[in-house]
Formats: C-alpha cells, sequence, structure tokens
C-alpha cells in the first residue's frame, strides 16, 4: 500500500512539473564603473535543463557563473507542487568604457528552449558620480567606499584598510581589517598578522564579527564585515611595506547525492577551509621636523592639556588633589610627565597616572598629584 501511495505522489510531482512554464529573468546594473567588477544574474524556474550563456563582448573580463539550485516541495490539501530554481551568476569587469548590449541567454529544457531579454550596460569612468549613485555633495562618502573596494573577481577577499597613507614617525595610523564574500562562509578561523616591522601595534577593542552586512561595491552585492582594528604607529622613516594579513575562511559546498530526482533537495552542505589574504601595503613615514626638543618623548598626534583643583580653599596640613589632563589622537603612553613647579609650602607626592584610549581615536592621559599646603597664603 506504501510503495503504491508514493508512485502516485511521483506521478503527480511529474504532471506539475511539466505543466510548469519555463522562464528566464536576468538581473544586471544599468551602469558599471570602468575597472571595477559588477555581476549578472539569471534565474531559470527549472533544474532539469541546459543553460545557453549569452556571449560576451571580448573586452570583458567574465568569471563564473557561481551556480546553485533549489526545490521548493510543497503538500496543500493533498496536492503536491514543485518550484526549482536554478541561479547563475556571473562576475565580469568591463575595461572599456562605452555602451553594450549583452544578447539574451537561453535555457533548453523538454525540448523547449527559451530566452531572458537582453542587456545594456553603460560603461562609465572611474569616479564618475553617474555610475556611483553620488552627486557632488557626497563625493567624500564615493571616496571612502572606493578605498574599501575588494579585489575585482574573488569570492571571498580581505582588505587593510588604512585611516592614511603617508604620516610622519610616531603618528597614529588605524587598520582595519575588512572580510568581503560573494559565498556562504560558515566561520573564519586564525587571523594570522605580520611581523609589522617597524611599527608598534595597539589593539583596538573590536567586537567579534557574528553577522555580515550587505553591501553593494561597482554594482555588486558583498557580505562584508570588520574582523579586527588596531593602531600603528611608524617608528621609521622611509617607505614601509606590509605584507599581508591572512585568515582561513569555512566555505560552505553543497554537495550531490545519487538521486537526480532529489539532488538538490536534499544535497548535504561541506565545509572546506581557503586561505584568504589582503594585499601587500605601503605607508609613507616622513621624519619629524629637526632638530628635535630635548625634552621630546616621542608622542605625535593633536594634544590639548588642562588643569584642575579639587579644592580652592582647604586648611593648613589638609590634602588637595591637583588634576593634569593631556587629551587628543596620539601614542599618549609616551608623553611625558609635565614640568610642573610648585609654590614653597606645597609639599608633594609623584602623581599618579592612568591612561584612557589614544592611538588614532580621543583619548586622555590624567596625572593627579596629592598636595598638601604647609603654611597659610594664596
Amino acid at each position: 500500500m506504501r510503495k503504491i501511495l508514493l508512485t502516485t505522489g511521483f506521478m503527480i510531482l511529474s504532471f506539475s512539473l511539466m505543466a510548469q512554464e519555463i522562464a528566464v529573468t536576468v538581473d544586471a546594473p544599468s551602469t558599471a564603473v570602468a575597472g571595477q567588477g559588477f555581476r549578472i544574474v539569471y534565474s531559470v524556474n527549472s533544474t532539469e535543463g541546459r543553460f545557453q550563456p549569452p556571449v560576451f563582448d571580448p573586452s570583458f573580463t567574465v568569471s563564473g557563473p557561481q551556480t546553485s539550485t533549489s526545490r521548493n516541495v510543497q503538500w496543500i490539501n493533498g496536492e503536491v507542487t514543485s518550484v526549482s530554481t536554478t541561479t547563475l551568476i556571473y562576475y565580469i569587469v568591463a575595461r572599456e568604457t562605452g555602451k553594450y548590449i549583452i544578447p539574451p541567454a537561453q535555457y533548453t529544457a523538454k525540448k523547449l528552449t527559451v530566452a531572458s531579454s537582453q542587456v545594456e550596460i553603460e560603461v562609465v569612468p572611474g569616479g564618475s558620480a553617474a555610475a556611483s549613485g553620488t552627486g557632488p555633495g557626497q563625493q567624500a562618502a564615493a571616496s571612502g567606499r572606493d578605498q574599501q573596494s575588494p579585489s575585482a573577481g574573488s569570492e571571498v577577499s580581505l582588505r587593510m584598510i588604512m585611516s592614511d597613507n603617508e604620516v610622519f614617525v610616531g603618528q597614529p595610523v588605524t587598520v582595519t581589517i575588512k572580510l568581503y564574500t560573494r559565498i556562504n562562509l560558515s566561520g573564519i578561523n586564525d587571523l594570522r598578522y605580520p611581523d609589522f616591522k617597524g611599527f608598534l601595534r595597539e589593539e583596538i577593542e573590536t567586537p567579534p564579527l557574528k553577522s555580515l552586512q550587505s553591501e553593494v561595491i561597482g554594482g555588486t552585492e558583498y557580505g562584508t564585515g570588520v574582523l579586527q582594528r588596531f593602531v600603528l604607529f611608524p617608528q621609521v622613516p622611509g617607505e614601509i611595506k606590509i605584507d599581508p594579513v591572512q585568515i582561513t575562511a569555512m566555505v560552505q559546498q553543497r554537495g550531490q547525492g545519487g538521486d537526480p530526482f532529489f539532488d538538490s533537495f536534499f544535497s548535504s552542505v561541506t565545509t572546506v577551509p581557503r586561505n584568504v589574504s589582503s594585499e601587500v601595503s605601503t605607508i609613507k613615514v616622513k621624519p619629524l621636523p629637526a632638530p628635535a626638543p630635548s625634552d621630546f618623548y616621542g608622542a605625535v598626534g593633536s594634544f590639548d592639556i588642562s588643569s584642575s583643583l579639587s579644592k580652592t580653599e582647604i586648611e593648613v596640613n589638609d590634602a588637595l588633589t591637583y588634576t593634569v589632563t593631556l587629551k587628543g589622537s596620539g601614542n599618549l603612553s609616551l608623553a611625558g610627565t609635565p614640568v610642573i613647579t610648585f609654590p614653597q609650602g606645597i609639599e608633594k607626592y609623584d602623581p599618579k597616572i592612568n591612561i584612557k584610549g589614544g592611538g588614532a581615536g580621543s583619548g586622555s592621559k590624567v596625572f593627579e598629584y596629592l598636595l598638601i599646603p604647609r603654611s597659610e597664603g594664596t
């Protein structure tokens, strides 16, 4: 009895699939930037036919397709319906500006051939406001996004984004390690730093990466996330090269079973490690103005100093606190102790020092002096 019911179910499902009208849709940007990657996505509501890609312009650099299939089977009021989908993603870099027409793609199934619509894409020069969707008031933001663009054509890439590429010796540089991916990842392992020869490195507390944000860069959608942030303090002048940062990305790959009917529906997912590296970066480090003051300790940045008293009127031999606060961005740990000449009759003790933050962000170095006046006066 069970075999009869199962056979009947397959017959109903087959009729449903045969009745499904096959269609091919295409999703592509209307504009792209020369030299930057974008993607074209074809979707077919079938998994049993043959896809014929269009003939791309010879000036295009094409990678792919990245293919995925899915099948949604539903039982509603005793009837079985199935919706099958094949998705093919092509990653393209257009090197020359101009208007391009991409002819239709074709899909053949059950002796029937259907075609997508053709696509027209205008490739504009790099930095064009038309391509980035920004007006004159948004050019600064567009420039920041360009700096974060991932490597064209790569499925998973890593960027070492620096706050500045030209600094003085000791001037802090904030570095952001950012991940870009177009495929599913199950995790990130083993973040490996180079030796940062010629720099001092100070970690910035960075929340663990738990989810990725969607960003569209150059017409291509990426999942992005910040892995780590830290500050570098260059110690010597010159053009200093920084070797790549490396990670191991756990890439999800869908396996195939032996049943051609249920392969896509019940296929297993395996995790494969993939080594990913950032590119080599270069920082131009300029020497500090000469000659250096004799009391210069090495703190370079932008600072302000202020002071305050815990009391302005006290009894002789009572204690008060004199606080000196150094605020700003820079390596505050290298800032020396303030040189202060206290009046006669004031007994002072070595300061208590507290450092908060610093680096390229705002921070403070606080010196707290315990003072005891031993005589009357102002």
